[in-house]
């Protein structure tokens, strides 16, 4: 018996207030519709203006229900943008570097060579790799290579132009491309041995311990009749077969 008089005396509080605003409102709005209506009509009787007012009223409440509907859709598709946004932020970032992950490489790289081939700029990638990085790894194990790579992915996400978006080639391993619109393949070399020389000058500190590491770089230019895979083989090429067989390498060399 408590119980069923303290939940009626909830619905006094909680209930009955809201009728009576709704009431109130209710009413407030009819009066000045009425004060509006006998303004601009002056013979109009009550009868009509009660038919006239419940339906305003209804329309009011249909331009009600499709204004909250259309807010609804909004709020929703912005909403759900932000989460496809975020989700593509986390897909086509490589969480280790920070860069851009290999998942997005070869769309992004294909849009500029139509982008290049269109507009008739240039294009140049530069393909970096590190030097020696297996025996790097077979000397101070993988857990500090894989700080070390963690620390170079900063380095080139700082060091990057407007023109620049670089990326971690792959999902594991030391290799890393930066595409370079409006850029032809010597002005390539200018931010190629930039960051190469930057990265040779750079202590990687790892619990305490400062390692040195040095990179190759391999730079081509967007040719008509490349393919992703013909201008990726032809930096590659660069780095591998030129830059890397010098005696120190750490060197940048370009692809014909």
């Amino acid at each position: 018996m408590t119980a069923i008089k303290e939940s009626f005396k909830k619905f006094k509080q909680d209930f009955l207030p809201k009728v009576y605003y709704d009431i109130l409102k209710w009413l407030f709005g009819i009066i000045v519709i009425f004060i509006l209506y006998k303004l601009f009509n002056k013979n109009l009787k009550i009868e009509e203006f009660l038919d006239k007012a419940v339906s305003l009223k209804f329309y009011m409440l249909i331009i009600i229900i499709l204004v909250l509907a259309g807010a609804i859709v909004g709020v929703l598709k912005i909403w759900y943008n932000k989460k496809i946004k975020e989700l593509k932020r986390i897909t086509y970032t490589d969480e280790k570097t920070g860069l851009k992950s290999h998942k997005l490489l070869e769309e992004y790289l294909g849009e500029k060579m139509k982008e290049a081939k269109k507009i008739r700029k240039p294009l140049s990638i530069i393909l970096i790799d590190i030097d020696d990085f297996k025996n790097f790894n077979e000397r101070y194990t993988p857990t500090i290579g894989d700080k070390v790579i963690s620390e170079v992915g900063k380095l080139l996400l700082d060091d990057v132009r407007i023109t620049d978006q670089t990326f971690r080639r792959y999902e594991t391993g030391d290799e890393f491309v930066v595409i370079s619109s409006d850029t032809n393949i010597s002005q390539a070399k200018i931010p190629a041995d930039r960051k190469r020389e930057f990265i040779a000058n750079h202590n990687f500190i790892v619990d305490n311990v400062a390692y040195k590491i040095t990179v190759c770089c391999g730079i081509a230019q967007y040719k008509e009749d490349d393919t992703i895979q013909t201008l990726l083989d032809r930096a590659n090429y660069a780095m591998r077969n030129i830059a890397k067989k010098k005696e120190k390498k750490n060197s940048t060399e370009h692809a014909s």
